[in-house]
């Protein structure tokens, strides 16, 4: 990286420049003293990592009175850039420096300067012009290495360390082995300096995660303050819900159930009064119930003009926009219409709007609560009140609104059961009468149940009767039936002989003509006197191994086919001769059959096998 000039480095500068003149050609050991304490202090008030190296770059330097240089630093640092190379060139031209830092490793070579005991700091990597193993600068004279010991369970790829070249000395020469001596011990001041720095680095970096998380763990100790403050009041009010569930399932009315309401939401809210409206518009009939601390309120239940008790739901209805207004709905309202505050013997502080069902609508209302009225009234007598915070308020609900809701939707859920438990009681009385009735029919029935059974009886038995002759009239005996055979066989014999083509009584399958078996001699005269045509019954597969001489293949597989090409044209009184047989099966006597079956008179079956007979 580039660095520009800055008020250490133009001191440095001059320092040099003194130097070079051949002042310190042998410089005292206090004058090298002060120039250790003088470039530690510009290293201690370096504000960062570009002016760190750069002030030491040019107090070495200016030290050894060298023209050039240039300081390669691998920092393990978090201010370092990239990976952690940083350089620092005066007087020259060096690319690749940052190259060769990141992987540099301090060569076995000349130590010099390591503390007492300790690994060496301080390696001495070229004297004298540069050779071809070593990438720096051509006019570098003077290589130095430095390495800072690693931490425990650090590796060799996190070290600090770097690269300390200068070009020739401005007297010219080379450098002594004095001023190398004093630049390692130079470069040791940077080591400690540069350790110094990212110790303290480290230290920053601990000290802002320690705030950072000290910040955290307060944020999440008020977090669990606030959550606990909110536990404990939504505890309260699970609290109130159960203590309304227990007293809702003390109620069989919807009377009673409509008190104990109004009471609950005096007793939870705190407030002066409260009451239920319901309108059951199937009854055609409007109830309304209502407590208070003032007697005058106390008026229990009575009963309110139809038409004024829909006038007023309906107008709650259309304040709240029928969003949402389904059966087991409780709505409360965001604002309180003229018409509502005007029909109550209080003024309401909350009101909703529910539904059971198609049948029940109502209205429920509160007053304002006694610590509301209290700050009202001092409002009223000129004294400052700071404005209440509700901590229980959610999605833009206050508490009391929220826990009025609850209560009202646990109303709904026993103003249910209440109606289903008035539905079953009316149904167990209507059953009640029905069983009676039932019970006068059962007796009924009893009383006419003997005569019953003897007309039954009655009917058994003269059915029994005409069943018995029925039967006797359409049963068929033995001789009946032998009667109708024979009757039958006699008549179908009669129309057998009286018909020309009457069928035959025993099929000739059953009893098939043996065709006449002659020996290899007659055969081979019937064949030269008479030409009798030879046909081998075997397979064609078997016919191929071994054919007699002069033989039609004709199996019983392909006999009708065959038979209209051999056989179709020929006199059925010329002799055939049939011979081909296997232990399994006679396929000659099965041809012949077939023949005299097809009207061949002249059909003779060849014992033995044949060879040269149609010759």
């Amino acid at each position: 990286m580039a660095l520009s000039d800055s008020p250490h480095q133009i001191s440095s500068l001059q320092r040099s420049a003194a130097v070079s003149v051949g002042e310190a050609a042998a410089p005292s050991c206090g004058f090298r003293l002060d120039i250790l304490a003088e470039v530690q202090r510009e290293l201690t008030a370096a504000p960062g990592w570009p002016q760190f190296l750069d002030v030491f770059l040019l107090s070495a330097m200016g030290a050894v009175g060298a023209a050039a240089g240039f300081l390669s630093v691998k920092a393990r640092d978090a201010e370092a850039a990239g990976d952690g190379v940083m350089t620092a060139v005066r007087g020259m031209a060096a690319p690749g420096l940052e190259a060769m830092a990141a992987c540099f490793t301090p060569p076995p070579g000349t130590v010099l300067a390591a503390p007492q005991g300790g690994p060496a700091r301080v390696h001495l990597i070229m004297r004298g012009p540069p050779g071809n193993d070593l990438r720096v600068p051509a006019s570098t004279r003077l290589v130095l290495g430095f390495q800072l010991p690693p931490r425990p369970g650090e590796d060799a790829a996190h070290l600090s360390g770097g690269l300390l070249g200068l070009g020739e000395p401005v007297r010219g020469g080379t450098y002594s082995a004095e001023e190398e001596c004093f630049l390692s011990h130079l470069l040791d001041v940077f080591l400690q300096a540069m350790e110094t720095r990212q110790a303290m680095a480290r230290v920053q970096a601990l000290n802002a995660g320690m705030a950072a998380a000290n910040k955290s763990l307060s944020a999440a100790l008020r977090q669990a303050a606030e959550a606990r403050k909110a536990l404990d009041r939504r505890l309260l009010h699970l609290h109130a819900l159960h203590d309304a569930a227990l007293d809702f399932a003390a109620c069989s009315t919807s009377g009673e159930l409509r008190k104990a309401f109004a009471l609950l939401a005096m007793g939870g809210l705190g407030a002066t009064a409260a009451g239920v409206l319901l309108l059951d518009r199937t009854a055609a009939t409007a109830d309304w119930t209502c407590t208070g601390l003032d007697v005058a309120i106390q008026c229990g239940d009575r009963r309110l003009d139809l038409r004024e008790a829909e006038r007023l739901v309906y107008t709650a209805l259309t304040a709240c926009g029928f969003e949402g207004f389904q059966h087991g709905a409780f709505l409360p309202l965001s604002f309180l219409p003229q018409e509502l505050e005007a029909a109550w013997p209080f003024p309401p502080h909350l009101a909703a709007v529910f539904r059971l069902d198609d049948r029940y609508l109502g209205l429920a209302l509160t007053a304002a609560s006694l610590a509301e009225v209290s700050r009202q009234e001092d409002a009223q007598g000129g004294q400052g009140v700071p404005e209440s915070r509700d901590e229980d308020a959610r999605d833009g609900v206050s508490g009391e609104a929220n826990l009025f809701t609850d209560l009202g939707r646990l109303f709904l859920v026993y103003f249910r059961n209440v109606m289903s438990m008035e539905t079953i009681t009316a149904l167990n009385q209507d059953l009640a009468t029905r069983n009676e009735a039932l019970a006068r029919t059962l007796e009924e029935l009893t009383s006419s149940r003997s005569r019953v059974a003897a007309l039954e009886q009655a009917f058994a038995e003269v059915r029994s009767r005409l069943v018995g002759h029925a039967r006797r009239l359409a049963r068929a005996t033995g001789v009946d039936v032998a009667a109708i055979l024979l009757v039958g066989a006699l008549l179908g014999l009669l129309f057998n002989m009286a018909n020309p083509y009457g069928v035959e009584l025993v099929p000739a399958s059953f009893h098939p003509p043996h065709p006449v078996l002659v020996d290899a001699t007659e055969a081979g005269r019937l064949a030269t006197a008479e030409g009798a045509l030879l046909i081998d019954a075997r397979l064609p597969e078997l016919h191929k191994e071994n054919p007699p001489a002069g033989a039609v293949n004709l199996p019983p597989t392909l006999f009708d086919f065959l038979y209209a090409m051999h056989l179709g044209r020929r006199d059925l009184d010329a002799p055939v001769l049939v011979t081909g047989r296997t232990v399994s099966r006679h396929y000659d006597v099965e041809i012949a059959q077939r023949l005299m079956a097809r009207g061949h008179t002249r059909v003779f079956v060849v014992q033995g096998e044949l060879f040269g007979v149609g010759q």
